[in-house]
């Protein structure tokens, strides 16, 4: 056994909290299929890596019109094509996302009422540090993250969004 199996080795303790384990090195797709169970997989990395270029070229393929509109208009599933890993993966892990409803158009009146909340919690009275041991007794819990707008070629939103998105900030 090399020495360097035994730190490929500690990263089996991840196995128990995924359900997709993936990895290019040889001695985890040795390994790795002994431990995980019918409910987990294993993606050799370069498999995993093919597919992420056959999505490139699927969504890159789309109408300028359509790819303008961002990723969350057009992958925000896997394509509906078994051909696809990630469609596979999709399958097996998160059986129902093929009979998910398309989402609620909200509008307008509804999308500004929102906003307007949205800009208020930021100004509102900071809480004191306090004792309180559950979510559930709190009026209301605020978390904000930050998310990039583009990841190379792609735009998460449309143009029109990110524009709203950059003057609210």
């Amino acid at each position: 056994m090399k020495p360097s199996h035994q730190i490929d080795l500690a990263y089996l303790y991840y196995l128990p909290f995924c359900s997709i384990f993936t990895s290019k090195d040889n001695f985890h797709a040795q390994i790795v299929p002994l431990f995980v169970t019918p409910e987990q997989s294993f993606i050799n990395g370069i498999d995993l890596k093919d597919d992420l270029k056959k999505l490139d070229e699927h969504y890159s393929a789309l109408d300028e019109s359509e790819f303008k509109k961002g990723t969350t208009s057009f992958a925000s599933h896997p394509p509906d094509d078994a051909a696809f890993l990630t469609t596979r993966l999709w399958d097996k892990h998160v059986p129902k996302w093929r009979d998910e409803p398309p989402p609620i158009k909200l509008s307008k009146e509804l999308q500004d009422t929102l906003m307007g909340i949205m800009k208020k919690v930021p100004g509102s009275q900071q809480v004191a540090p306090h004792n309180i041991g559950s979510v559930s007794e709190l009026g209301y819990v605020s978390m904000e993250s930050k998310i990039r707008l583009r990841k190379g070629k792609y735009r998460r939103f449309s143009e029109e969004t990110e524009r709203s998105i950059k003057e609210g900030e």
